[in-house]
């Protein structure tokens, strides 16, 4: 995440990825991790109320993220620009993490005893 807040002349040029837009990817992959390990947390819960909760706070935490980072290398970071599809490749990964959790749900709350 802190590498999104590096101005552009810090950063390193991959002119190899330079057509497959790879920042995007990087952005859904740390956004599938990061909601991941927040929704891991909630594994330990039993009360669907609770995950549904948390499931809730960890989709607006990421968004909040995602466009806050967006917002600050727009207005406050030289040489970098806020790009709106950043912030969508982030909500994909945020997307993709709970989905992810909700199909491996039932194996974190209730492991299966062989």
């Amino acid at each position: 995440m802190v590498l999104c807040l590096i101005p552009s002349n810090g950063l390193p040029k991959i002119n190899f990825f330079s057509g497959y837009h790879l920042d995007k990817v990087v952005h859904l992959v740390l956004f599938f991790i990061q909601c991941s390990l927040f929704l891991l947390n909630s594994s330990k819960n039993k009360n669907k109320l609770a995950i549904k909760r948390h499931i809730l706070f960890t989709l607006i935490y990421s968004l909040l993220l995602g466009t806050a980072i967006e917002f600050i290398q727009h207005f406050y970071i030289f040489g970098r620009a806020g790009d709106f599809n950043d912030v969508l490749a982030d909500f994909i990964g945020i997307v993709l993490g709970i989905v992810f959790f909700y199909l491996k749900k039932s194996n974190l709350i209730e492991p299966k005893s062989h």
